[in-house]
């Protein structure tokens, strides 16, 4: 597991890990290779992560047993990836209620829309395809659900499903 988990982060897991009990029990809940998972929440100190795997099935984890399995961050909060090597990023939900929804709706952000970074302070990203620079508040890319894409924003590929540009 990714060393910087936190809440609403997104794992799609490649490997229960070595063969252990832990690994044995999980196979057998149904949590295998390529079942995503969310953190739900971390306890302070190092003590058990609760999350949520594909289907509603709740667990909590130790450290030692999250140490062991080996996935990929698929999405989390716009800060939490920001040092990410990342040129192109894909809005995939907002976690904020109808008020913050509409109001990134207004901006541009719905999800299924593309942005690369602006700049970081302020927190500036510039939509894809139109190129809109648009100012978030940290408490608002808190909100911003986020996945990287594999696309490299200097080749001018587009994301998936995104609308072509309009000429």
């Amino acid at each position: 597991m990714p060393a910087r988990l936190g809440p609403h982060v997104i794992c799609r897991l490649r490997a229960l890990g070595p063969e252990s009990p832990v690994a044995r029990r999980l196979a057998q809940m149904g949590i295998l290779p390529g079942v995503e998972v969310t953190v739900v929440r971390v306890s302070p100190l190092g003590g058990p992560v609760e999350v949520v795997a594909e289907g509603g099935q709740s667990l909590a984890l130790r450290a030692d047993e999250l140490r062991s399995l080996e996935c990929e961050v698929v999405a989390a909060p716009l800060p939490s990836l920001l040092d990410s090597n990342t040129a192109i990023y894909r809005v995939r939900a907002l976690l904020g209620k109808a008020g913050y929804a509409r109001k990134m709706h207004e901006r541009g952000l719905a999800p299924g829309a593309g942005f690369t970074l602006h700049s970081l302070r302020p927190l500036q990203l510039s939509l894809i395809p139109d190129g809109q620079v648009v100012s978030l508040g940290r408490g608002e890319a808190d909100k911003l659900l986020v996945e990287p894409t594999a696309e490299d924003a200097g080749t001018g590929t587009r994301l998936p499903h995104a609308p072509p540009p309009s000429r």
